[in-house]
């Protein structure tokens, strides 16, 4: 069972994040894992593949929602 390409290459930051080799020379060459990394993939080792969305404070959360209006006059 095999992974695609942005899985395999998402494992690989995680990995290199986890063990904290951002800036550890990669196999004793001119380049650190970060270089590496953006070398290899083309994209800074920061670049994340999707953007994960906040949740909303409550505040921000009752002023979009719809007032509740009575029906009943009096």
């Amino acid at each position: 069972m095999g992974l695609d390409v942005d899985g395999r290459r998402e494992r690989i930051r995680v990995a290199i994040y986890t063990h904290q080799l951002p800036h550890m020379p990669f196999r004793g060459g001119p380049m650190n894992y970060a270089e590496a990394y953006a070398e290899c993939y083309g994209m800074p080792l920061e670049m994340r593949r999707t953007v994960r969305h906040e949740p909303k404070s409550e505040s921000a959360m009752s002023t979009n929602s719809p007032e509740k209006k009575s029906t009943r006059s009096g």
